[in-house]
């Protein structure tokens, strides 16, 4: 009787150490957000204030702070009027949601249509509505979660107050980068950073047509001392009518390719108001183009090499 019992628990040992090894399942890892707090990015806005308007370039400091026992990145920027400074304000990043360093919320990309978050502020700051959600692509080819953002920012049921934002993974709130406390706000109530131009590491991501990445000049449709480019298409030869009032400085001249790359720099020199630029040697597609004066003034442009 022993005997069979010891050669049953043998059989079953036997049986037991020929079965594959399962390991506990574990719950497939969260796809990162692109970040929005990393010292690699860097946003030009145009600052609306009170009644000035300036030109500034956003940073994070390279270096993380404890805050409220929290590990967050100090926003810093360099104003066109006032130079560089802080902003005095900290920020912390997890899993696509951005925090103050008091633990507010400024954007949540793991929002889907209809979800509500409340604003933190005043009481004339209601409710956040996620009307839609999508991509967009833009230089360096990465398909970015968007955000439709509607505001009511007023308890007045005759007067709601409701407008839309958009919110873009990596980049934030494109209306009124990070100043997420008066994210639901009357436009009185606070500053306005409109992001004109959005770089990785240096290398544009995104550029608002008729803007440029450059701390002090604008360059608007109206403005009275734009280029025009022509022809575009264009084959061998590109040439820029500059107006005459600028034509005496000297200029450069930088081609960038879609992933923000600088391609070429040809020595111009203005005859005339018209400069002539060889373009023979570029690839097929779209470019864009930076022209800058000795003054300091910048003139972006964008035109399509077409196929010979």
């Amino acid at each position: 009787m022993r005997t069979r019992y010891l050669l049953l628990l043998l059989f079953f040992a036997q049986f037991l150490s020929a079965q594959p090894h399962f390991a506990p399942t574990l719950k497939s890892a969260v796809l990162p957000y692109l970040p929005i707090i990393n010292p690699a990015n860097e946003w030009t806005v145009n600052h609306a204030e009170l009644f000035k308007t300036s030109r500034r370039k956003y940073r994070f400091a390279p270096d993380s702070v404890l805050v409220n026992g929290k590990y967050c990145y100090e926003l810093k920027y360099e104003d066109s009027f006032f130079g560089a400074h802080s902003t005095k304000r900290f920020y912390r990043e997890e899993n696509g949601i951005v925090y103050t360093s008091n633990g507010e919320v400024v954007y949540d990309l793991n929002l889907v249509t209809l979800d509500t978050m409340l604003s933190y502020y005043l009481p004339n700051q209601r409710t956040r509505t996620v009307t839609a959600v999508g991509t967009v692509v833009f230089n360096d080819s990465l398909p970015r979660k968007t955000q439709t953002v509607t505001c009511a920012a007023t308890d007045d049921p005759e007067n709601p107050g409701l407008y839309s934002i958009t919110i873009v993974e990596g980049m934030g709130d494109f209306e009124d980068f990070l100043f997420a406390p008066l994210h639901c706000a009357n436009a009185i109530d606070g500053p306005s950073d409109y992001i004109v131009c959005f770089s990785v590491n240096g290398q544009i991501v995104y550029m608002k047509p008729g803007e440029s990445c450059d701390l002090t000049a604008t360059t608007l449709p109206d403005n009275p001392t734009r280029i025009s480019v022509y022809p575009n298409p264009a084959d061998e030869r590109l040439y820029i009518d500059i107006p005459v009032s600028v034509a005496e400085s000297a200029y450069q001249l930088r081609i960038y390719n879609t992933l923000g790359a600088c391609i070429l720099t040809p020595q111009l020199a203005p005859s005339g108001g018209l400069l002539t630029v060889d373009i023979a040697r570029l690839s097929p597609g779209s470019y864009w183009g930076m022209l800058l004066g000795a003054d300091g003034k910048t003139f972006p442009f964008t035109f399509i090499k077409k196929r010979v």
